[in-house]
């Protein structure tokens, strides 16, 4: 994740895999390691069978055998704002049955903007952006840069902005880094997964409304 009071970054990594999600960790390790998330989603339920947040380094010890229809996601995070010690800040956040998985920067005026819609004194940017879900054309209003992974009883999304990264496979191995015969989902985008079935259908677009100039290259 990337603040205006700070630079630093996070990851988003999933896989059906064990050997794919350690390669793909590895890969992205280098983006932020104060913080981590382990979850394990039902595909069939398409419910969370299990989550872990954690400070400190991921410990691979932790990754459980490969199960059928199940998918492992972890999130990596870097300090935001400076360090803090809440669990609560720790991806995703949660709220009543869904998740948000996220990476990327929400400019002041429109953590601003979501306190009042939702009238709350949290500036938890990553909070904020999914109060606004899954009302997909609100995300024209903020004002930023982001890719985020998004989970609720309906199913499985993933979207960016203009100068997100989020990189999928034809095996549905997702990574913020690009990886092998990986290609990056497009901007303003929103797609909603079967991952039973391994497909990805386009259901929402938005416009990114603003990117910081000051930032070069993608998140």
């Amino acid at each position: 994740m990337m603040t205006e009071r700070g630079y630093s970054m996070c990851s988003i990594i999933g896989s059906f895999k064990k050997k794919k999600l350690i390669e793909l960790i590895e890969q992205n390790q280098f983006r932020g390691l104060f913080a981590h998330s382990y979850t394990l989603y039902d595909v069939l339920s398409m419910s969370i069978l299990y989550q872990r947040k954690i400070f400190g380094t991921f410990d691979f010890d932790i990754i459980d055998d490969e199960k059928e229809n199940v998918y492992y996601i972890c999130h990596f995070q870097a300090p935001t704002g400076g360090i803090h010690d809440d669990l609560n800040k720790i991806h995703p956040t949660k709220i009543g049955n869904s998740y948000l998985f996220h990476n990327g920067l929400i400019k002041r005026k429109s953590i601003q903007y979501l306190q009042k819609k939702y009238n709350t004194p949290s500036d938890f940017d990553t909070y904020l952006l999914h109060n606004l879900l899954p009302e997909w054309h609100e995300l024209s209003e903020i004002e930023g840069l982001f890719s985020s992974l998004y989970i609720d009883q309906s199913g499985f999304y993933l979207f960016r902005s203009k100068h997100g990264k989020l990189y999928i496979d034809d095996d549905f191995n997702i990574s913020t880094e690009q990886f092998k015969k990986s290609l990056c989902i497009h901007y303003d985008t929103v797609y909603k997964l079967d991952l039973q079935q391994k497909s990805m259908i386009e259901i929402a677009k938005f416009t990114t409304k603003r990117y910081n100039i000051v930032i070069e290259g993608d998140l």
